[in-house]
């Protein structure tokens, strides 16, 4: 197949390795020149990978014209770019009404509050869409270590079509035709991985982050049933799986961001934490929706400064005793 990633942060980088590795022919885009050059020049992409190394087939580019002829297109941007994303390579003419897209973020728009399936359903409402998500560290796939994700269509035969191309020794891909579940996981559980990377901070014990996790848990299950989705798929890897890698581990960045808050460290404007840039939508649309959110719109509060960050409001938090959310 002819597979184009756009977007070689570490996670598009490691798609393009794991592909590449299976056969496909892979185009990898980038904007920035110095990462494009890189990567074609030395095999490397340091900024974003450290030292691994890049198979000299992977062709990287900054020319959108190159995506052209893809059999599946993966958009693995930041929420917050997938509008000029797909606004890019439909004014370019780069997509046929046949080539699969799949979006690889995990987050919401705070302006118009959609998730990023529906963005590119409203740029290409003819073409197969759906939606990868799951437990993944880029690092470790690049090492070639286990790993495992779902591929979420309502065409079922769409997941399996990427589901079968980017099955390998060390990945497995499982289809599930719940696109709304497998992007609200995606959503919150960074936002519950903030939370515990706060009670860490904090120094507020172990069952402190379990409460948020059970809390956080029983948020996203409330968000997906009332958005559409079926709860029980969040029992799988995009939900529970990616929640469990994301909160425990101290390399997710999003437990980091909390950990770090706690500390007193103030938030970069700039970053590009997923977790910290779904805060403010996720608050919005649970407003909306009339949904009680009370560990995601602490967090928020705490990421955007209009709620005092510290261990005795949290603790409020996590102690609140509605049935709802534990």
């Amino acid at each position: 197949m002819q597979i184009a990633i756009l977007g070689a942060g570490s996670w598009g980088t490691a798609l393009a390795c794991l592909l590449s590795q299976i056969g496909h022919d892979i185009v990898l885009w980038s904007k920035k020149s110095m990462v494009v050059n890189e990567i074609n020049s030395y095999h490397t992409n340091t900024k974003y990978c450290s030292n691994k190394i890049i198979p000299v087939c992977i062709k990287a580019t900054n020319d959108i014209e190159d995506v052209k002829n893809s059999d599946i297109v993966f958009f693995v941007v930041p929420t917050s770019a997938i509008k000029s994303m797909a606004h890019l390579i439909l004014t370019a003419g780069c997509i046929n009404p046949t080539t699969i897209l799949v979006s690889c973020s995990k987050g919401i728009d705070a302006e118009c509050l959609e998730l990023p399936f529906s963005t590119l359903e409203c740029y290409f409402p003819s073409n197969p869409i759906a939606v990868l998500s799951g437990p993944n560290f880029a690092s470790e796939i690049m090492d070639g270590k286990p790993a495992a994700a779902n591929i979420a269509s309502y065409n079922i035969s769409i997941a399996k079509i990427i589901s079968d191309a980017m099955n390998h020794n060390s990945f497995s891909a499982y289809p599930v035709n719940d696109p709304i579940a497998v992007q609200v996981a995606g959503i919150v559980k960074n936002i519950v991985a903030i939370s515990c990377g706060l009670a860490m901070g904090w120094n507020m014990g172990e069952n402190a982050r379990a409460i948020a996790f059970s809390m956080g848990l029983a948020e996203m299950s409330s968000l997906c049933e009332t958005m559409g989705g079926d709860k029980n798929n969040l029992l799988g890897l995009a939900g529970i799986g990616d929640l469990f890698l994301t909160c425990a581990s101290t390399n997710s960045r999003n437990n980091k961001l909390g950990v770090s808050i706690a500390q007193g460290v103030k938030i970069n404007s700039n970053t590009l934490v997923e977790g910290a840039l779904s805060t403010a939508g996720l608050r919005i649309l649970a407003i909306k929706l009339g949904l009680h959110m009370p560990l995601c719109n602490f967090v928020s509060g705490v990421v955007s400064g209009n709620v005092l960050a510290c261990s005795k409001q949290y603790s409020s938090v996590l102690l609140c005793r509605h049935s709802e959310t534990v």
